[in-house]
């Protein structure tokens, strides 16, 4: 979580306003390091404007409904017992539901992201985009976001797991991770 006096975009490389902090966790929870990310009010901007318009993620709806369709079609049509059809209807059917469910998530977001004001998009999306872009360079299997917040007093080590979704001795090193970060910053003002 230690910044350097300006922080850059990952994407165009100005100067970014919107910094956060990642711990990298393998699949059992051994904490593999800190990630950080930003982003400038350009960038997000324009990922926001994507969204708004229903541009992204715009066809991953078709995966379920390909793949689906594909094996449940199979097996309706090769099955030699009438179980086994109607699973392949089913099987169809499943791939529907899930294509329909990834399109009303994907227009309620944009209607969302459409009346909410700049600042509350700006808020929302921001630590989105960035975990987005970090969970492509990195071979983790989870990213925890590691906010200021976990230093104040009334953020239990508890409150921090349930939140963050991790174990009790992980929140107990996420906490102290911004602890010490909050610490050094404080350090470098107060010396300036």
């Amino acid at each position: 979580m230690e910044q350097n006096e300006v922080t850059r975009c990952f994407l165009c490389g100005s100067v970014s306003s919107h910094v956060h902090a990642f711990a990298r966790l393998s699949d059992k929870e051994a904490f593999l390091g800190v990630t950080t990310r930003s982003v400038c009010d350009n960038c997000l901007d324009r990922y926001i404007d994507r969204v708004k318009d229903g541009k992204k993620d715009r066809f991953t709806f078709l995966w379920p409904l390909i793949v689906l369709s594909f094996i449940g079609l199979l097996m309706h049509f090769t099955a030699e017992k009438a179980g086994y059809r109607t699973l392949g209807v089913l099987i169809v059917l499943l791939g529907i539901i899930i294509a329909g469910i990834a399109i009303y998530q994907q227009r309620k977001e944009c209607t969302d992201a459409r009346a909410a004001s700049v600042e509350e998009n700006r808020k929302k999306f921001s630590p989105i985009m960035c975990r987005e872009n970090a969970n492509k360079a990195g071979t983790q299997n989870k990213l925890v976001e590691m906010k200021l917040e976990y230093a104040l007093d009334e953020y239990t080590i508890e409150r921090i797991g349930k939140e963050a979704g991790v174990s009790l001795q992980t929140a107990t090193l996420m906490k102290a991770i911004v602890l010490k970060a909050v610490v050094d910053t404080i350090g470098k003002q107060a010396s300036n």
